[in-house]
C-alpha cells in the first residue's frame, strides 16, 4: 500500500510538471508572433502649435516591445500646472507615426475618470 501511494504521488507530480511546462513555456512559444525588427529611426515630430513651447519627454514602446523608450518633443506651453499636464497628456495619447508605437491604446479616454480615485487601494 505504501509503494502505491509513492507511485501515485510521483505520477501526480509528473502530470503537474508537464501541465505547468505546457502552460508557461511551450504554449507562449506557439502563440507568440514573430515580428521583424524595424530600424529605430525617430519619427519626425508633429508640428507643435504656434506660441510658447516646452520640451517634454514622451514614452513609446521599444522595438523589441519589452520596455519604453523616451523621445523628446516640443509641446505647447500651458498656463499653470494643470493646463501644462493636460498638454503633455494630450501629446502622449495622440496618435503616432511609424516606427513609434504608443503604449496607450488608441481608444483610451481619460475624461471619464475626472478626479476620481482608483477603486483599488494599495496596502502598505
Amino acid at each position: 500500500m505504501n509503494q502505491r501511494r509513492v507511485a501515485v504521488a510521483i505520477g501526480v507530480a509528473f502530470v503537474v510538471f508537464v501541465v505547468g511546462w505546457l502552460m508557461f513555456v511551450s504554449t507562449p512559444r506557439w502563440f507568440s508572433r514573430q515580428q521583424k525588427p524595424v530600424a529605430a529611426a525617430p519619427a519626425p515630430a508633429p508640428p507643435a502649435p504656434p506660441g510658447r513651447k516646452i520640451k517634454a519627454r514622451l514614452f513609446y514602446v521599444s522595438d523589441d516591445g519589452t520596455r519604453l523608450t523616451g523621445v523628446e518633443r516640443e509641446i505647447a506651453y500651458g498656463e499653470g500646472p494643470l493646463e501644462q499636464a493636460r498638454e503633455i497628456i494630450a501629446a502622449q495619447i495622440a496618435p503616432v507615426t511609424e516606427p513609434l508605437v504608443s503604449a496607450i491604446p488608441p481608444a483610451a479616454d481619460l475624461s471619464s475618470r475626472r478626479g476620481r480615485s482608483s477603486p483599488r487601494k494599495s496596502r502598505r
